[in-house]
This record gives C-alpha cells, sequence and structure tokens, in this order.
C-alpha cells in the first residue's frame, strides 16, 4: 500500500512540474471542445465513408458474380452508363 502511494505520488509531482513550466513558458495550447454540431458532422461522415465503403464491396461481388456467369466487361473501366445499361443479368 506504501508502494502504491509512493507511486500516486511521484506521478503527480511530476505531473504538477510538467504542467507549471507550461505555464510559466507559455508552452501550452488551448485545447478545443467540440460542440453538438462538431458531433453531427463526424457522425455525418463515418456514415458516409461506411456508405462508400459497403457500395465498393457490393459493385465488387457484382463483378465477380458477373464473370462467374461469363459476362466479362470489356471496357475501361465499370459503372458507366454504357456499362449500366448492358448489364442487366
Amino acid at each position: 500500500m506504501v508502494r502504491t502511494s509512493l507511486f500516486l505520488f511521484d506521478f503527480f509531482a511530476f505531473r504538477i512540474r510538467l504542467i507549471s513550466k507550461c505555464l510559466a513558458f507559455h508552452t501550452y495550447s488551448p485545447v478545443y471542445i467540440p460542440t453538438e454540431v462538431d458531433d453531427a458532422v463526424k457522425e455525418y461522415i463515418r456514415m458516409r465513408d461506411d456508405a462508400n465503403s459497403a457500395l465498393a464491396r457490393v459493385k465488387q461481388q457484382i463483378i465477380a458474380f458477373c464473370i462467374r456467369h461469363g459476362k466479362i466487361h470489356d471496357g475501361k473501366s465499370y459503372w458507366t452508363n454504357k456499362h449500366l445499361s448492358g448489364s442487366q443479368v
């Protein structure tokens, strides 16, 4: 028990010295606390990225399905209007 309390004392003493040096030499920087709008934007971006990942995964599965059934696309890129109009399976 004594060893744990000494460890905590050393830990807090180190932190107190570090904070006092930062305050004395003005080497600290302010911390930005996100607002509800920031959290909403972050959640929207995560949702958008998840949707894009899911779309890419489904496109890869469709391409693999078409290749397995002999529908090989011989153009430069997939998912153009020309490719989509001719790929009714």
